[in-house]
């Protein structure tokens, strides 16, 4: 007679104790590489920018691609009980990024 072990990780995978799904970043490493890769080339072939201008312009750039994600998850009905946070928040990111 065999008896199964049953470990923590087994039941209910993937649940977070607080309710909230994970962070909606885009799962496709390539993304990545398409919005970071011009950016960069573009600051090294623009001259000398200063670092807070660069951070800025990085920070918004992330900011703006992290809420299109999060607004093509509602848009296509995927998105979790808290994406409209998360689209929020990269969408303030976004936002207060470009105003300086």
């Amino acid at each position: 007679m065999s008896v199964a072990k049953t470990f923590p990780s087994d039941t209910a995978a993937h649940v977070r104790p607080s309710g909230r799904g994970p962070i909606p970043v885009p799962h496709e490493h390539g993304s990545w590489v398409v919005l970071y890769a011009p950016l960069l080339i573009g600051l090294l072939a623009g001259g000398r920018p200063s670092p807070a201008a660069a951070i800025l312009l990085t920070l918004a750039a992330t900011g703006a691609f992290l809420a299109r994600n999060a607004a093509g998850l509602l848009v296509r009905g995927r998105g979790e009980a808290d994406t409209p946070l998360w689209l929020a928040l990269f969408s303030t990111l976004f936002g207060l990024t470009c105003s300086f």
